[in-house]
């Protein structure tokens, strides 16, 4: 199907291609610091006086100043200078028009402008763009590309006139810069008058701000509307094309050699007796799971404290699919029960029930319980449903660090877990969580929900996700979340980001594993959270050496977080929507991966949601296996059909398990005390 595809991407022509420069050994006040693999092609064989060694340079973009070394650059060659010196055009053409202007760590324009349509008497409103200047990346002309970057919320307030808790201070905003509060200068810090602090949590409790939560159904539309905005009102103005002669005012039309799409059927989920859906729940409803739980004898056990008893009877009545009572026959049919949804038999023995007293700390009372009751769980499985007093939102931290203790408590007794909020069981639209409920259960019984209808490849396929505690300022990491090729789940690690070697001992522990059941593995992929640097590939690749394994390594590097970036918009779609699966070609092995549930001319619905895409990008140890027809498109199908393996949620997800997985383990880990996950726990899914 036809697409009108478009990438939000202005180009532009170089005013003048070859242009002189002045350039300094010397750090100085409006002198630009260049790195080694930054400097002018040519500019060290043209100066004697340079040593070859020389690892910075700094430069005032100017041409005027005697006490610098000039040198004539040619723009369209030296790329890296090239971005520095347009972006140094724009800062300086935008810092009189916008209302804050910064560079961010990756050295990009961002770009705050206030919302007149937002008003709060407490703060102001600001829409943040970023604007990248690349050289001949996707087209062979200067590019800029333009991000939409959401929203930031500025106090009314300067620190002058206001007594501010300085502890609750994370950035400000001081004559139209954004900064760390923290790392300000005793000058600029004792300008107070001029410090306005930028909302966040802390001083939203202080000041006691709610702001609403807003559902946005089509982020891709909203997200167009505000570059679009943005493109109208400062990009194709006179004065910008004088400073930059803008080749083309609209956003760049994609080729149609740059767009291609995953295989046909590439959307195919497999139930019941091997038939069909494209559909979880609708696969679900009509047909049943792939696969039953693995144990014949399950257990429920439902934790609650003795304040929600009658929550916990409620559920109990959801997952019967109770339709005795003919006052409540409208509310339960809706949800026809775990039997006849999940195919999932259990028993649930009012002696098996744990019910506790204490709700600010409940662990010792439910420890002492589990020793008590002593569950059999070498003849049985036992799943815990725990009744959780605390919404999703609790405030108090360590009321939410009960859930984590429960789930490692149950998890050092063979005990799977289940947790649901009262306030979510009582509520009247309760029917439409069971069927994600019901789905996560199955999976964390060992059961299939679905599957991949994909040929099995005879390759291990390795994801690497991760979490920022914020509580202890320490990113982890899930790794070594092992599939094979046809997605079926092997096992897990976790441990710190910043330890290399154990994530390539995990690696290794894998494929060592993997092997022994499958000799004739062609190649190992690796679902990578973000980029893989030199550092943590460099023991992975040691580590196949030491296996004596000559086969090859495929990284693919996906956003953890949607491409907001590069978007692609389909502007022959009312909702600007491209369709499922397509797939575009944004530089050297990169691309945009289009995963939602647009398929032909049927539109997601709004619980599906309008996902931005997903950016992957794509390398291997050997080249060689890109020669191969169709490796290419293999590898992207194999990232789109494994986001539909995704067994929290019988919506359609956008990021493959392979990193979403490994991100919830991740989250949960750093909040255990043991900091190790039992055994029992390393093989199931029981962090969905």
């Amino acid at each position: 199907m036809q697409q009108n595809l478009k990438l939000n991407l202005i180009t532009f022509d170089h005013p003048e291609q070859v242009k002189k420069f002045n350039f300094y050994t010397e750090a100085g006040e409006g002198r630009y610091p260049l790195q080694k693999h930054e400097f002018p092609i040519g500019i060290l064989d043209e100066f004697e006086e340079l040593p070859e060694d020389t690892q910075n340079l700094y430069t005032d973009f100017k041409s005027d100043n005697p006490e610098g070394i000039t040198f004539e650059v040619d723009l369209n060659h030296s790329v890296r200078f090239a971005k520095h010196y347009y972006a140094n055009l724009l800062y300086d053409y935008f810092k009189t028009i916008a209302d804050v202007v910064n560079y961010n760590f990756v050295k990009d324009i961002e770009l705050w402008f206030l919302d007149t349509t937002q008003t709060h008497a407490k703060y102001n409103t600001y829409k943040k763009f970023i604007l990248r200047v690349q050289v001949a990346r996707i087209t062979e002309s200067p590019e800029i590309l333009i991000s939409y970057n959401g929203n930031a919320k500025v106090m009314k307030q300067n620190m002058w006139d206001e007594d501010y808790n300085t502890e609750s201070i994370k950035y400000v905003i001081h004559k139209k810069h954004e900064y760390k509060y923290e790392y300000m200068s005793d000058a600029l810090r004792s300008d107070s008058q001029e410090i306005y602090p930028i909302l966040n949590k802390k001083l939203k409790a202080d000041w006691q701000i709610t702001i609403p939560t807003k559902r946005n159904p089509n982020k891709i539309k909203s997200y167009y509307q505000q570059i679009d905005w943005f493109r109208k009102n400062y990009i194709i103005s006179e004065e910008f094309k004088a400073l930059l002669p803008v080749s083309n005012s609209d956003f760049l039309s994609i080729d149609q050699k740059d767009i291609f799409s995953t295989s046909k059927g590439s959307n195919i989920l497999e139930f019941n007796n091997n038939r069909t859906d494209i559909n979880p729940n609708a696969g679900l409803n009509s047909s049943g799971p792939y696969k039953p739980a693995k144990d014949p004898v399950i257990k429920f056990i439902y934790i609650c404290h003795q304040d929600d008893i009658e929550a916990a009877k409620e559920l109990g009545r959801y997952f019967q699919g109770r339709k005795d009572d003919p006052k409540q026959k409208a509310k339960y049919k809706r949800f026809k029960g775990l039997k006849k949804y999940a195919y999932l038999s259990f028993s649930a023995k009012k002696e098996d029930h744990i019910v506790f007293k204490n709700k600010e700390n409940p662990i010792d009372e439910i420890r002492d319980q589990i020793k008590l009751k002593k569950y059999n769980t070498s003849s049985a499985r036992y799943l815990a449903l725990y009744i959780s007093p605390y919404t999703k939102n609790e405030p108090d931290k360590s009321k939410k660090h009960i859930y984590f203790q429960i789930k490692e408590l149950l998890l050092e007794n063979k005990i799977t877990s289940q947790v649901v909020t009262r306030e979510k069981i009582l509520a009247k639209d309760f029917h439409y969580s069971l069927p994600n409920i019901a789905v996560a259960i199955l999976a964390k019984l060992e059961g299939e929900p679905w599957h991949l209808k994909r040929v099995f490849n005879n390759e291990l396929v390795i994801g690497v996700g991760a979490f920022k505690s914020k509580a202890l300022n320490t990113r982890y990491i899930g790794s070594a979340f092992c599939f094979s090729g046809d997605g079926h789940f092997q096992e897990f690690q976790c441990q710190p980001a910043s330890d290399t070697r154990m994530l390539a001992g995990s690696i290794k522990k894998a494929i060592k594993a993997f092997r022994e059941d499958n000799p004739d593995t062609k190649r190992i992929i690796i679902h990578f959270y973000k980029k893989m640097s030199y550092k943590e590939l460099k023991p992975i690749q040691n580590t196949l050496d030491d296996l004596g394994l000559n086969i090859p390594v495929i990284i693919v590097s996906i956003n953890k977080t949607e491409s907001k970036d590069y978007v692609v918009f389909d502007l022959d779609c009312p909702e600007l929507i491209p369709n499922s699966g397509s797939v575009v070609h944004i530089g050297y092995m990169q691309y945009l991966l289009c995963n939602n549930t647009r398929y032909d001319n049927r539109m997601p619905n709004g619980i599906e949601g309008y996902p931005l895409p997903v950016k992957l990008t794509i390398r291997s140890t050997d080249d060689k296996v890109f020669e191969e027809k169709g490796t290419m498109k293999d590898i992207v199908d194999q990232v789109y059909q494994f986001s539909r393996l995704y067994w929290k949620s019988v919506s359609q997800q956008n990021l493959p398990v392979t990193i979403k997985y490994p991100e919830m383990l991740a989250e949960i880990f750093p909040h255990f005390d043991s900091r190790v996950i039992p055994q029992f726990g390393r093989k199931n899914l029981w962090f969905l």
